[in-house]
């Protein structure tokens, strides 16, 4: 099983560089659809670590793919509850701003603002934050990205090619700057440290 498989790998590491922690980095966006994988393999971790991009599966009554901005604080709190008082790592951060994926400007510079805002409220037990994709994606290669992530449908294509806080010309979005304003809370905060 993948669980004997990552103890296996864990302990040879351990052995190997005590000093380092072993853990699994999961899709906070996907892991509640499967929670009993989460559940048998959060038991043993040192902290719990998720991806996150506020984002759902778009259906017939709502083609949307990303959700609203302000979703970050109460996500933010049942990631921290699902640690169970570990310590909490977001590995990679991220919200689109493409119009097809039902986001704008606005709402993704509003979701760096919040995800901020809720991060230095939670505290110190969230020990890293890594924001992903500052930059746009050409359209090229998001469509090859979406092809391995076996998403190469369109509209996840214009999502991930919309990542970043400036475009692919690297002209900054108004994101960048609720990204910059919120970097400086952290300059010597108790948070992240």
């Amino acid at each position: 099983s993948y669980q004997q498989f990552f103890q296996a790998g864990a302990q040879l590491v351990k052995i190997l560089r005590p000093d380092v922690p072993v853990s699994l980095v999961f899709a906070y966006d996907t892991y509640r659809q499967t929670n009993s994988v989460f559940t048998a393999l959060q038991g043993g971790l040192p902290h719990i670590a998720f991806t996150y991009y506020a984002v759902r599966s778009p259906t017939a009554l709502n083609a949307s793919m990303q959700r609203g901005s302000e979703n970050a604080p109460l996500d933010l709190a049942d990631m921290l509850s699902a640690a169970q008082g570990r310590d909490l790592v977001l590995s990679e951060v991220g919200y689109s701003s493409a119009t097809e994926a039902g986001s704008t400007l606005t709402r993704q510079a509003q979701f760096y603002t919040s995800m901020y805002s809720a991060v230095q409220t939670a505290g110190p037990q969230i020990k890293a934050l890594n924001f992903a994709f500052l930059s746009d994606i050409p359209p090229t290669i998001a469509t090859q990205l979406g092809t391995v992530f076996g998403a190469g449908n369109t509209l996840f294509v214009k999502w991930l090619a919309a990542l970043g806080i400036t475009n692919a010309s690297g002209v900054n979005k108004p994101a960048a700057e609720s990204f910059s304003t919120g970097a400086l809370l952290f300059r010597s905060g108790p948070v992240c440290r």
